[in-house]
């Protein structure tokens, strides 16, 4: 009995020593190892700082913003032109040649214009007024320069010529002027022009009612009709296209512009 005792006594410290074996590998699997939690810190800080220089390095490589509406920004003028690239260097450029001045004789004639039909000359009496009014001039023009006339013909045709002929009376300024046309209801223009001596309306070259023989001859010279020129009669151009002056006491009296010029 003694011996199963003893026994019995060796088996309760084996037991009790298995149960604090295992009670120590209890605690010691539910609490970390202190060696451990060093590490674990270390490679958290290493992830940390690796983040941190990402973020350094992607700052770096960002581009500048958008601009925002608050941004401001310089304005460009579409319609300026470019300006060219000046090279200080190059010498200037020469300045153009003066341009030559247009000559006089494309504008308004200052004398009569002397033309040649079938070998004579004639006036061209486009150019030779009483009133600023001048043979071919048209109906509405007439009227612009004098106004209405007094009275008006009635319109009758010219056998010679077969045009429809019309007298306009300008008496109160001293003019007739007589008009053709065409037809009977055609456009109308100045087929002569009639000058008395109670005319005072301004002429071409200066002349008017109460010119000398010297003032005619000054202004055409030469280019005169020599068998209806005489000492009442100066005939500028042609009888056929011209004017005809009549004289009185070496003065023009009266006037007759246009074709058969009396």
């Amino acid at each position: 009995m003694h011996r199963s005792a003893h026994a019995f006594l060796r088996t309760c410290i084996g037991t009790l020593a298995l149960g604090f074996t295992l009670g120590a590998c209890d605690k010691g699997e539910a609490k970390p190892d202190a060696a451990s939690k060093p590490a674990a810190a270390e490679v958290k800080a290493g992830e940390v700082k690796a983040g941190e220089a990402k973020v350094g390095e992607a700052k770096v490589k960002t581009p500048d913003p958008a601009p925002t509406a608050d941004t401001k920004v310089p304005a460009v003028d579409a319609k300026a032109p470019a300006q060219p690239e000046v090279d200080a260097a190059a010498p200037p450029e020469p300045a153009p040649p003066p341009t030559e001045a247009t000559p006089a004789a494309v504008g308004t004639p200052t004398g009569p214009v002397i033309v040649t039909m079938d070998g004579e000359l004639q006036l061209d009496l486009d150019y030779e007024t009483i009133g600023g009014v001048h043979v071919h001039m048209a109906a509405a023009d007439v009227e612009t320069k004098l106004g209405k006339p007094a009275t008006k013909s009635k319109i009758s045709m010219e056998g010679a010529t077969g045009d429809f002929i019309q007298t306009w009376d300008y008496s109160a300024v001293g003019l007739e002027v007589g008009m053709k046309a065409d037809s009977r209801k055609g456009a109308q223009k100045v087929a002569y022009l009639k000058a008395n001596a109670t005319c005072k309306l301004p002429m071409s070259w200066g002349l008017h009612i109460g010119s000398t023989r010297a003032e005619l001859e000054k202004v055409y010279g030469s280019n005169f009709d020599e068998a209806f020129t005489n000492e009442e009669t100066f005939t500028a151009g042609s009888i056929y296209w011209g004017v005809s002056y009549e004289l009185v006491d070496g003065k023009v009296a009266s006037i007759f512009m246009g074709a058969g010029a009396e």
